[in-house]
């Protein structure tokens, strides 16, 4: 039972109670059944304010406790996934900066412009070494030894003591010098220092011709 019917029910009692004195008492003096009147108002005062005041359901301190905590558990989830959010966009644009760095950095790596002159010069040694004469052809490298067996092809051109030149496209890789030529065979010695970076790269049928002016 709650504080309110408690409170009708307390009330309808007095109600009742004050009737009946009122009905009993007719032929009782004036002074006394007003002083019984102010004694009845008094108790309903009273019962009135302990009522109200005794009125505290533990129910309701309990949903209040459940909502709070619920609150609180709210507040820290939301905490978390804003720390989250905060670091993972903080990775995307790190990310992101280190992509943009090695952009601007690609770009700025940009070959010098060749100058004309050294162009043409380029571009006559291609032509000319695109259309020399074969003198030879490898037919097999010693990597052991640093010297290469070749089959002759001009023999009036291939000599003890002539260089050859190893041509591969329109452009040279390396050389050999002539050391001992019989028949249609002859050795030629690896001239190391001829060769970019010092790593020599001689192939089985490359093509062997005079180096170029």
């Amino acid at each position: 039972m709650n504080a309110v019917s408690m409170l009708i029910g307390v009330t309808a009692l007095i109600l009742v109670g004050v009737f009946a004195f009122s009905f009993g008492s007719m032929k009782i003096g004036s002074s006394a059944n007003i002083h019984e009147k102010e004694k009845l108002r008094t108790e309903l005062s009273l019962l009135q304010q302990t009522s109200i005041v005794d009125y505290s359901p533990q129910k309701d301190i309990d949903t209040r406790e459940e909502m709070n905590a619920l609150k609180s558990e709210l507040d820290t989830l939301k905490t978390e996934k804003l720390q989250e959010e905060k670091a993972r966009l903080a990775e995307e644009q790190a990310r992101l900066q280190a992509k943009q760095n090695e952009a601007e950095e690609a770009q700025e790596v940009i070959e010098p412009e060749m100058d004309p002159n050294d162009k043409k010069r380029l571009e006559r040694r291609a032509k000319l070494i695109s259309q020399a004469m074969v003198m030879a052809t490898v037919e097999k490298y010693y990597p052991q030894d640093q010297f290469a067996a070749i089959n002759v092809i001009n023999y009036e051109n291939v000599q003890s003591g002539v260089t050859l030149a190893i041509r591969r496209n329109t452009g040279i890789v390396g050389q050999l010098k002539v050391s001992t030529v019989e028949s249609e065979k002859a050795i030629a010695d690896v001239m190391y220092y001829t060769f970019l970076g010092g790593e020599i790269d001689i192939q089985p049928g490359d093509e062997l011709i005079l180096p170029p002016l």
